[in-house]
């Protein structure tokens, strides 16, 4: 296709998109944020008359009139630039289905799920602190699972002490004491041994769990 003389934006606050390549790489970005807002006549035009693919226009414009699926609707954009093989086209239309029931806020996470399997360690912490700061108390257990995995992602950039505080906080929010091993593991790592020995006495359920942990070492 050719490069747009105008950009396209699907916010306000979003950067303009040039051409076609510039479009995959958006949608693929933001797979976990993806609804049916994008399937809009000017996001098919802004395809047809700046980038020239009048060919991938008309089957969305068909797609959309005949009440197609998202999952379609980014299928054919994607297979139409071979922007992706046919097996990770798959695995994203997958994910697209996937998040058909979901909400705003549990796609969000799923956006830092991804970041953080994928070793973007840093992205996945801002994401889910700007989640967590988003649900300001309304939603508890799925708080307690962003708390959980923003602490992982810490752990993994060795940020022991601000990982511990998030595991407590997370244990804080669901009762789990599995947070609470995590929790101790980050600081034997964190603590010289003689303050690690002395957090695990001022408290029964940590004294009973370090126990347990210390079996396991």
């Amino acid at each position: 296709g050719n490069y747009a003389r105008e950009s396209f934006k699907f916010h306000k606050t979003d950067n303009g998109i040039w051409f076609m390549e510039e479009l995959c790489y958006y949608l693929c970005r933001n797979v976990h944020l993806l609804d049916r807002d994008i399937m809009k006549e000017e996001l098919i035009q802004w395809i047809d008359e700046q980038c020239g693919m009048q060919s991938v226009a008309k089957k969305l414009r068909e797609l959309m009139h005949s009440g197609g699926t998202l999952t379609a609707f980014v299928s054919i954009i994607l297979e139409e630039c071979y922007f992706k093989t046919a097996e990770e086209v798959r695995q994203i239309s997958a994910t697209l289905r996937e998040n058909d029931n979901l909400s705003i806020y549990e796609r969000r996470k799923n956006r830092g799920d991804y970041l953080l399997a994928h070793k973007k360690y840093a992205l996945a912490v801002i994401e889910y602190t700007r989640l967590y700061m988003d649900l300001d108390g309304r939603a508890r257990k799925l708080e307690s699972l962003i708390l959980h995995n923003m602490a992982c992602a810490y752990v993994k950039l060795f940020q022991f002490k601000t990982a511990a505080d998030s595991f407590l906080q997370a244990y804080e929010k669901n009762g789990d004491k599995e947070e609470i091993r995590c929790f101790l593991l980050c600081k034997r790592m964190e603590l010289p041994k003689k303050e690690y020995i002395e957090l695990t006495s001022t408290n029964d359920l940590y004294y009973e769990e370090g126990l347990k942990l210390e079996r396991e070492m």
